[in-house]
């Protein structure tokens, strides 16, 4: 029975040994082409449930079921970034990842600029995208919006600096700035009133209050805008409260990501011709003296 107990003993020992014996452990750090470290990054073992993520430095550890070998693979994958497959070349491996240069699919910006997938959405919203603005060569990029999102109208004033203001889903209030969508450009609300007399926007004595000189919109450059977001749902809008009560314009400008790399130089220009309504009358040198021999007269 004690002979039967040691080799029991002695068989489980050697089953401890062997599976202790397959284990491999690899570590490493995954950083970008930039070196800066990837937190959270993924590493597995193609065909094998064996993987573990990246902590706040870059740095992982890996502990295999199996011994492995250089017919085995690692697959190294960030969110943004290409997955890099390599074969096992010893328990240190340092990964460099590079950028993906596609962009995800179906991809919203909501508020406070957070990304998500628009089917995961539950409020209604669309996408204009920033050549669409463009290629209209607009004076003020708002009136680009026309015809291109539902329930959207845009209303201007006359004039080279055009002021405009955004509804959406048509007008509910008596009040003229009552009706306007707010406009948040890379996540800060900007004012966006049709100018009135009194609160002219931009003007700088208490004589230039009643002269048009544009509102908020006019300060953003078309060619600055990557993409605009509408959202019209009274959830995606919560977060902005009783200003946001007639729709969100999520404008979000342009980044140096995905650019090429190296100098670059891009022109782009229009023009526009107003027809002017009516010259002032100007006083002449004959029409000076016509007016001193009248006042003589007189």
């Amino acid at each position: 029975m004690k002979s039967n107990k040691w080799l029991l003993s002695l068989a489980v020992g050697f089953l401890c040994c062997g599976s202790a014996y397959s284990q491999t452990t690899v570590k490493g750090t995954i950083t970008s082409e930039s070196g800066e470290p990837l937190i959270g990054a993924t590493i597995t073992v193609k065909n094998s449930t064996d993987g573990t993520v990246t902590d706040i430095d870059g740095n992982y550890s890996l502990k295999t079921k199996k011994t492995l070998s250089s017919k085995d693979l690692l697959l190294f994958s960030y969110v943004g970034y290409k997955t890099l497959q390599k074969n096992y070349t010893g328990n240190t491996m340092n990964v460099k990842l590079a950028e993906e240069s596609q962009q995800l699919n179906d991809v919203v910006v909501t508020a406070l600029g957070i990304k998500r997938g628009e089917k995961g959405l539950g409020y209604a919203t669309e996408t204009v995208k920033g050549d669409k603005i463009t290629s209209a060569l607009p004076s003020n990029w708002s009136t680009a919006l026309n015809g291109k999102v539902a329930g959207l109208s845009v209303i201007s004033s006359g004039g080279p600096l055009n002021s405009s203001r955004i509804s959406l889903r048509g007008d509910v209030s008596l009040n003229q700035n009552g009706n306007d969508a707010l406009v948040v450009v890379d996540g800060v609300p900007m004012s966006s009133p049709m100018t009135n007399p009194g609160v002219a926007y931009g003007a700088g004595s208490n004589s230039e209050l009643s002269v048009d000189y544009g509102n908020g919109f006019s300060d953003i450059n078309p060619d600055d805008i990557e993409s605009i977001q509408v959202l019209k749902g009274a959830s995606a809008t919560a977060l902005y409260g009783t200003r946001a009560a007639n729709g969100v314009i999520m404008v979000t400008t342009k980044s140096g990501a995905g650019a090429p790399k190296g100098i670059g130089v891009s022109y782009s220009g229009n023009f526009s011709i107003d027809d002017v309504m009516r010259w002032p009358d100007y006083l002449r040198k004959s029409g000076r003296r016509q007016l001193r021999k009248h006042q003589r007269n007189e």
